[in-house]
C-alpha cells in the first residue's frame, strides 16, 4: 500500500475546506514518530494524525483517539510552544510530491493588518516518504528548520541535513513528468517515443508509468493501464515491440491508449473529483489490496480471488479504514517484542543457573570419592609426610585392589589432608538434598517461561500481552519488563468485518478470565486458555471433574477441557477436534502431528507453591493429531460454570 502524490493531493483538499482557519488547541506526540493536533473549527474539534513512521506515513483526519503520553517529547514541546492558539492560514501541496506545508499564522493574525503580520507564523512541513518520512518545523521565514521529528545528518544522507538551524532544503527532485501539465497529444507522444527505446525495458507497464510520471504509486499506475485495456504487469519489451512489420502501428496504438487513461484519471486529479474514494480487499481474509481516492476498476490479486470494493464518504475515513488495523499490528508486535526481550533475559539467566546447578550436584555426586580419599589417606599415615604433593595407595576398597592417585596439600600433614577430604565429604553430603531441590525449581522456572513466552508468540491482542505482563509481575519477573503496552484507541482493538473479528480478544480488565470456547463439529464445548492465568481458572476452578483436559505431551502449550455430556462422556470427533485445538494452541503448531496427552479434569493437580499453568497428571492417553483451529469463529467463556 502506497500514499502517494495523488493521494496527498486529495487529503490536502480535503484539509483545506475543513481546517482552513481553524485554531489549533492541542498537540501531543503518542508515539515516537507520530502527531496529533486538535484543531477547532465551527466548534467541532478536529483531529488531525500526522505520522513519519516508516511503515505507516501519512497525514489525514482521525476518528482514532490515541492516548496521550504523560511526558512530552521535546520536539512535541516545541510544537506546542510555537503552535497551540494559532491559526492554520493555508494548507499547500508541493506540485504533485507526497509533501505538504501548512502555515500557522500566530493568534492575532486576523486582527492585524499590514505586511509585517503576513511573515508572523511558522510553516510545519510534512514528507511522506516511506522510511525518510519527516515532520519539520520551519520558523518565520518559512527557511529556517527549528527542530524535526527526525534529525538527519550528513553521514545519513550525502543531500541534505535535516537539523535545528540548518536552512531546510526540499528532498530531491525526481525526474518525472507532472501529467497534470500535458495534454493528451503531449502524453501520447512523449510515450510513443520513451516507451520502445526505454531502458527499463523488462519491467512492466505499471512499473514503468510509475516510474516515468509523477504522482502515481502502483495502485493508480497499474489502474491507469488497466483502463487503457492493457496488462500491468506485462513486461515493456513484451508489449511494446521496437522492430518488424506494423511496430511503429503498434506503439502508437499503445501510447494513444496510455496517454488517454492518463489525460482522464489527470482530469479526476485537475478537478479534486475525490467524492468516492475506495478500498478493494480480499472478500477472504480482509486483506487490502488496493485504495485509491475515487473509485477503481482494477481486480487486484490474481484471478480467483473474490474481492470486495467499499466506498467511503472522506479520504480520511477511507485512510482510518486502512491504515488503523496496520497501527494495531505494528503496536502489538512491538510490545510483544519488547516483553519477549524481557522473557528471554530471564529465560538465558535461568538456563545459566541451571549449568551451575548441575555441575555442583555432579561434584555432590563425588561425595563418596571423598570419603574414599580420606580413608585411604589414614590407612596410609605411616608412608606419607608432610611436604608430599601426591599419593599413590592401593584402594583397599576395590576388589581388584587398583593403584589410586591422590593429591595431598604439601603444606599440612597427612592426618590434616585426611580432614580436609572428609570436610569435603561432609559439604557435598549436605548440598546434595539442597541442590537438588533448587535445580527442580530452576526447571520449573525454566518451563513456566517458555510456556509464558509461547503464549506471548500466540498474543492476539495488546490486553493479551498486558495480561502476560501483569502475570510476569504476579510471578516474580517484575524487574526490566517494559511499561504496558500502549493503547490505539478505546476499543484497543478494532474489527473491520466478520473476516477481522478474530483480531479483536476480549478485555482483560474485566477481572474474571475467558478462555476462548468453540464447537466440536458434533457440538460439544470446547474452552482453551489463552495463557497461564486462564490455563489455571479453566483448569482448576472451571472445569468439572469429569470433564476431559488435554495438553500437548511435554512441549509448553495451552490448557484445553472438553464439556462431557450428561452422561460423562465425549465423542471421538470431539476428542480430535480439541487435540487438534491443544496442538494448534502449543509449541508444535507448525509440526505435521503434535502427541496430545488427554486425562480426566478429575486426575490434574496443582503442586503446592507451583507457577500459574504448571500442573501434573495422570491416567492419561496420548493422541498424535495434526495442528487444527476449528473453523468456526472462537468466543469467550463468560468464566462462569453455570451446570
Amino acid at each position: 500500500m502506497a500514499f502517494d502524490g495523488v493521494m496527498m493531493r486529495a487529503v490536502r483538499q480535503e484539509l483545506s475546506a475543513r481546517l482552513t482557519g481553524a485554531r489549533i488547541d492541542r498537540i501531543y506526540q503518542p508515539s515516537r514518530y507520530e502527531i496529533i493536533i486538535i484543531a477547532r473549527q465551527a466548534g467541532e474539534a478536529l483531529r488531525l494524525l500526522i505520522s513519519a513512521a516508516a511503515e505507516t506515513p501519512r497525514i489525514h483526519i482521525t476518528a482514532v483517539a490515541k492516548e496521550n503520553p504523560e511526558s512530552p517529547p521535546a520536539f512535541c514541546m516545541l510544537l506546542r510552544k510555537h503552535l497551540v492558539d494559532g491559526r492554520i492560514d493555508r494548507i499547500e501541496q508541493v506540485g504533485l510530491d507526497r509533501i505538504l506545508r501548512i502555515s500557522v499564522r500566530e493568534p492575532d493574525y486576523y486582527e492585524r493588518e499590514g505586511a509585517a503580520a503576513a511573515n508572523r507564523g511558522k510553516t510545519l512541513v510534512i514528507e511522506v516518504m516511506g522510511k525518510h518520512s519527516n515532520i519539520i518545523l520551519l520558523d518565520d521565514d518559512g527557511e529556517t528548520i527549528m527542530d524535526s521529528i527526525k534529525h538527519v545528518t550528513r553521514g545519513m544522507s550525502r543531500y541534505r541535513e535535516v537539523l535545528p538551524g540548518r536552512p531546510y532544503s526540499p528532498p530531491p527532485a525526481q525526474d518525472k513528468r507532472d501529467p497534470l501539465g500535458e495534454t493528451r497529444e503531449s502524453l501520447a507522444r512523449f510515450i510513443e517515443e520513451s516507451l520502445p527505446g526505454d531502458d527499463s525495458a523488462e519491467v512492466s507497464l505499471a512499473r514503468w508509468v510509475m516510474n516515468s510520471f509523477m504522482g502515481f504509486g502502483p495502485t493508480l499506475a497499474r489502474e491507469i493501464v488497466e483502463r487503457a485495456g492493457l496488462d500491468p504487469d506485462a513486461p515493456v519489451r513484451a508489449a511494446v515491440p521496437d522492430a518488424g512489420a506494423g511496430a511503429a502501428e503498434q506503439v502508437e496504438c499503445i501510447a494513444r491508449r496510455l496517454a488517454a487513461a492518463l489525460s482522464d484519471v489527470s482530469e479526476i486529479i485537475k478537478k479534486g473529483q475525490f467524492a468516492r474514494p475506495s478500498v478493494i480487499e480480499d472478500s477472504g481474509t480482509g486483506r487490502i489490496l488496493a485504495f485509491a481516492p475515487f473509485p477503481l476498476i482494477q481486480h487486484p490479486g490474481g484471478e480467483g480471488i473474490e474481492v470486495v470494493k467499499r466506498e467511503f464518504a472522506s479520504i480520511s475515513e477511507m485512510l482510518d479504514y486502512v491504515y488503523t488495523p496496520r497501527d494495531m499490528e505494528i503496536s502489538l508486535a512491538e510490545a510483544k517484542s519488547h516483553l519477549m526481550k524481557a522473557i528471554e533475559g530471564n529465560l538465558a539467566r535461568a538456563r545459566r543457573k541451571l549449568e551451575r546447578q548441575e555441575e555442583a550436584l555432579r561434584d555432590a555426586e563425588n561425595a563418596e570419592n571423598y570419603r574414599l580419599m580420606g580413608e585411604l589417606i589414614k590407612a596410609n599415615m605411616g608412608v606419607l609426610k608432610k611436604g608430599d604433593t601426591e599419593a599413590q595407595v592401593i584402594n583397599y576398597f576395590d576388589p581388584e585392589l587398583k593403584p589410586v592417585r591422590i593429591e595431598l596439600d604439601p603444606a599440612l600433614a597427612p592426618s590434616e589432608n585426611a580432614q580436609v577430604y572428609f570436610a569435603k565429604y561432609a559439604k557435598a553430603k549436605r548440598s546434595l538434598e539442597i541442590t537438588k531441590e533448587q535445580r527442580d525449581r530452576t526447571r520449573d522456572d525454566i518451563e513456566y517461561l517458555e510456556q509464558v513466552a509461547l503464549t506471548l508468540e500466540q498474543a492476539q491482542s495488546l490486553d493479551a500481552v498486558d495480561e502476560i505482563r501483569e502475570e510476569l509481575i504476579a510471578s516474580g519477573y517484575g524487574d526490566g519488563l517494559p511499561g504496558k503496552a500502549k493503547a490505539q484507541d478505546g476499543r484497543r482493538t478494532r474489527a473491520r468485518d466478520h473476516n477481522r473479528s478474530r483480531r479483536a480478544g476480549p478485555d482483560a480488565a474485566a477481572g474474571t478470565p475467558r478462555p476462548m470456547r468453540f464447537k466440536s463439529e458434533d457440538g460439544y464445548e470446547i474452552l482453551v486458555g489463552r495463557n497461564n492465568r486462564e490455563n489455571d481458572f479453566l483448569t482448576m476452578k472451571h472445569a468439572a471433574p469429569d470433564d476431559i483436559w488435554l495438553h500437548a505431551k511435554g512441549i509448553p502449550g495451552a490448557h484445553v477441557i472438553i464439556r462431557v455430556d450428561e452422561k460423562g462422556n465425549v465423542s471421538e470427533r470431539a476428542l480430535l477436534d480439541a487435540a487438534g485445538l491443544a496442538a494448534y494452541f502449543s509449541k508444535g503448531r507448525q509440526s505435521t502431528n503434535v502427541d496430545i496427552d488427554y486425562t480426566r479434569r478429575r486426575y490434574v493437580r496443582k503442586p503446592r507453591g507451583a507457577k500459574p499453568g504448571m500442573v501434573i497428571y495422570e491416567r492419561q492417553k496420548t493422541l498424535a493429531v495434526p495442528p487444527r483451529l476449528l473453523p468456526s469463529e472462537p468466543d469467550y467463556d463468560n468464566g462462569r460454570d453455570d451446570r
